[in-house]
């Protein structure tokens, strides 16, 4: 299987995973990206990418790569050891 023939499914289109969908776009690889707010990722569809309604849309994908999955906040510093407050 060559990079055209990978279809590629893409979570999150923040500043990163946006210019990576892109990119890939570009290069001639199938993406299709989905983003909570679908605005933000319809100027991909310029590249070649395709915007899905629900992430779902994306289980036929090869792969699927996420990029800031909103699962909580980031906490600064380092984390404390397992089982430690």
């Amino acid at each position: 299987m060559n990079h055209t023939e990978l279809r590629v499914g893409w979570i999150g289109t923040g500043r990163m995973g946006f210019a990576l969908a892109q990119r890939l776009g570009r290069a001639g690889v199938d993406v299709a990206a989905w983003n909570r707010t679908r605005a933000k990722a319809e100027p991909l569809t310029e590249f070649g990418v395709t915007v899905v309604d629900n992430p779902r849309d994306l289980a036929d994908r090869d792969v699927v790569f996420h990029d800031g999955l909103d699962v909580g906040r980031p906490r600064p510093g380092p984390r404390p050891a397992a089982g430690r407050p």
